[in-house]
């Protein structure tokens, strides 16, 4: 013990004589920038080296940090120029949080007895205890501090995140066509089921050609109980014809029928016809539509921060119409810490480059347009920790400031809207693990609840858009888990150096609460067409630490199966923050 002191306390004298010697260095240089003969350009970079000397060599004394002291971080002291933390000697073994050097002014707690100390050794480890209750462990530059909520000790990546959700549905709407014209026979016999039947629909108009629609194939006997035939299916108007035709781009042929009422036919009857136009309408589905839901998960970190951040997302193939759609999307946002950096506040504004939220039916998608999403407001709070692990909870709330969406014919004729009323509250808890070195875990646990739904009106008699129900968002479980490692982190790295570089990995399951709600009306089916949806992404990635309290992270999303459930084929992810 007593070799050990001796060797403790040359070290330190050994350490003082090197910061007095920088300090002596520091006077030196700062009389020649005086002296005639230096440039202030010379005198300032010698300066500017001086003092990097300096700082270095405090906190090799093992003490505090001469240059840019001071905040005692539970027993270590935490630098605001370089964001290190060395050893408090002072304080060390005591094991009480404090936001300042105890007894160092009227803020700070004061001195701690003797009788307060824990029984043991004395160790850091004999005072691993339980910490207080949260209006005393998580300060600015205690629990907070230590899992990075200020500019002192940002701390460990916030997750990359993975998720879009969101879909289509397919409807068909019908236009039907009913009309009455005289019938000639063009083969066969009176009441002949083999015949071949025309019409002249020359009511329409007057091109010349008699043989505006015909029938095909057998004829059934349906009207009275005879061998003759009285009902006959018919083709799609030949060209020209004065029948009508298509009611717009998209339209395909549905089929038809001619009825004799007199239960036989001959040439010169009146026939009854009916026959139908389809389109088939791709409508998207899912929360804020085109543009995606977000998640906790998404760039952010279980313990409040104070921090601007920027979010970059590009999705490959995600489902909103047939074939895929490629989305980037962007969420510029701001996260606010109070109550002594125990609680936060995040405000996210995202939009994209995405599917038009106005489509014409039957038409090719219109993307790379911009549209605006749902608006994000996020409650963070820390609920207990130690001093290498977290626990937090919160909620998060979105408001309905995306587009509608809406669907019409290629000459403007309107056949589906839906408003966005719809608002999500998504619960959550989070954790963050950390090792005395490089290891580090984090997750959430988050349910995603849609309150209200969205109106949904349709074009169900061409008659103009009528309320036809309302349809709400599937409702999600989230649980999100990652792991990194630094390989490289260093206290101090300049303004713009890098301070560190952390790989991560990360498992998503995304696991539907209720079956996709769905709007049936008439030829309408609105609503994303998977019932059940199981969705499990792993994100490979990393973050780089720079010295100017500043990350960026990268990372790559892919599906683990999921088939016709997955949201995309593949996401590029890509993360900005700047501590402040």
């Amino acid at each position: 013990m007593m070799k050990d002191n001796l060797f403790n306390h040359g070290s330190r004298r050994k350490s003082r004589a090197e910061a007095g010697l920088a300090a002596c260095l520091a006077v030196l240089i700062l009389g020649l920038s005086h002296a005639p003969g230096l440039r202030a350009e010379e005198s300032a970079e010698i300066a500017e080296e001086t003092s990097e000397e300096l700082h270095l060599a405090s906190h090799r004394t093992g003490e505090e940090c001469l240059v840019s002291h001071k905040t005692c971080d539970c027993g270590r002291w935490t630098c605001h120029i370089c964001q290190s933390q060395c050893d408090c000697p002072l304080h060390r073994g005591q094991g009480v949080p404090h936001s300042a050097t105890p007894g160092e002014d009227d803020l700070s707690p004061p001195l701690p007895r003797p009788d307060t100390a824990t029984e043991g050794d004395g160790s850091s480890d004999d005072f691993a205890a339980d910490t207080p209750p949260i209006d005393s462990i998580a300060t600015d530059s205690s629990l907070a501090a230590s899992f990075g909520a200020t500019a002192a000790g940002y701390g460990d990546p916030a997750m990359i995140g993975d998720f879009f959700g969101g879909g289509y549905a397919k409807s068909n709407v019908s236009r039907v066509i009913a009309l009455s014209a005289p019938g000639t026979i063009l083969t066969g016999t009176p009441g002949d089921p083999s015949a071949q039947i025309a019409f002249n629909v020359s009511s329409f108009g007057a091109n010349g050609n008699t043989n505006d629609l015909v029938t095909m194939g057998l004829g059934e006997d349906r009207i009275l109980p005879s061998p003759d035939a009285d009902t006959f299916a018919i083709a799609a108007p030949n060209s020209p014809t004065d029948a009508p035709t298509s009611p717009g781009y998209g339209f395909t042929f549905g089929g038809g029928e001619a009825h004799n009422p007199k239960g036989t036919f001959s040439t010169g009857d009146f026939w009854s016809i009916m026959y139908f136009y389809d389109l088939e309408v791709v409508v998207p589905a899912g929360g804020a539509q085109v543009v995606g839901r977000t998640k906790i998960a998404e760039n952010s970190s279980p313990i409040p921060r104070d921090r601007v951040f920027f979010n970059y997302s590009l999705f490959d193939s995600v489902p909103l119409a047939p074939g895929g759609v490629t989305v980037n999307r962007y969420s510029p946002g701001v996260e606010k810490t109070f109550h002594n950096g125990q609680m936060s506040l995040e405000l996210r504004t995202p939009f994209a480059s995405t599917l038009n939220s106005t489509i014409m039916a039957g038409g090719t998608p219109e993307t790379g347009h911009t549209e605006f999403g749902d608006i994000l407001l996020t409650y963070k709070a820390l609920l207990y920790g130690r001093r290498y692990w977290a626990m937090s909870a919160g909620f998060s709330i979105t408001f309905p400031t995306s587009d509608g969406t809406s669907v019409s014919l290629g000459d403007g004729t309107p056949l589906v809207a839906i408003d966005r009323e719809s608002f999500h509250v998504m619960p959550y808890l989070g954790w963050l693990l950390t090792d005395r070195d490089r290891w580090f875990s984090q997750g959430f646990l988050q349910v995603d609840i849609d309150t209200n739904g969205d109106p949904v009106y349709l074009n169900r008699f061409g008659e103009g858009l009528l309320p036809s129900g309302r349809i709400q968002d599937t409702n999600f479980l989230f649980l999100d888990v990652g792991v990194g490692y630094w390989l490289y982190r260093q206290s101090y790295a300049g303004r713009h150096g890098v301070r560190g570089v952390a790989p991560t990995m990360e498992l998503h399951v995304n696991q539907s609460l209720n079956d996709a709600d769905v709007v049936r009306v008439e030829n309408f089916r609105i609503g994303d067409t998977r019932e059940t949806i199981s969705v499990v992404n792993l994100v490979l990635g990393g973050t780089v630490e720079f010295g100017g309290n500043s990350t960026l992270s990268l990372g790559y999303a892919t599906p683990l199966g999921n088939g016709s459930d997955r949201a995309f084929n593949g996401e590029l992810r890509a993360f900005w923050n700047r501590f402040f």
